[in-house]
C-alpha cells in the first residue's frame, strides 16, 4: 500500500484547449493544470513508493481545502469538516490521477475502486491531499 500527504492545494482539471494556426489542429493543457500535475508528479516521484503494472487497484483521495476567512472563529476555531464549495470534485480527481498515470500505475483505468471526500481544513492550515492506493484484492466488501 502507498500513503502520501502531498503539501498542496488541489486545482481542478481544466478543458484542453484547441485552435487552428495555419491549417494544422494544435491541442494544449493549460499552464496551471500543468503546472499542478507536474508538481503532484514530482512530489509522488519523489517519494518512496510501490508500482503497480497490471493489478485492479483501489484509490483513496481526500482533498483539504483551506478554510476562507469568512469562516474563521476566534473563540472556537473551526476544525476539519466536510466542504460543499464550488469546486467539482471529479475534475480535482482527474487532474491528480493523471498525474500518478505513469508514477504510481501503469494506466488509470486499473483503478476499480475509488473513495473521494472533500473537506476544508481545520482553521489555520494550509490545503493539502491525502492519497491512498492499494490493490483491489484487500478492499473486497
Amino acid at each position: 500500500m502507498n500513503k502520501f500527504t502531498i503539501p498542496a492545494e488541489a486545482q481542478s482539471k481544466q478543458r484542453a484547449r484547441t485552435f487552428v494556426r495555419n491549417g494544422k489542429t494544435t491541442t494544449f493543457t493549460p499552464q496551471k493544470t500543468r503546472i499542478h500535475e507536474n508538481f503532484v508528479k514530482m512530489y509522488v516521484s519523489s517519494q518512496p513508493h510501490e508500482y503497480y503494472d497490471t493489478e485492479l487497484l483501489f484509490m483513496s483521495i481526500k482533498i483539504f481545502l483551506p478554510l476562507p476567512k469568512s469562516k474563521y472563529r476566534k473563540r472556537n476555531p473551526v476544525k476539519e469538516q466536510f466542504c460543499k464549495g464550488r469546486r467539482d470534485l471529479d475534475n480535482m480527481v482527474k487532474s491528480i490521477k493523471d498525474a500518478l498515470q505513469g508514477v504510481l500505475y501503469k494506466n488509470d483505468n486499473q483503478i476499480c475502486q475509488m473513495y473521494l471526500a472533500k473537506y476544508y481544513a481545520a482553521q489555520g492550515e494550509p490545503g493539502r491531499i491525502e492519497i491512498e492506493i492499494e490493490n483491489v484484492v484487500y478492499k473486497i466488501l
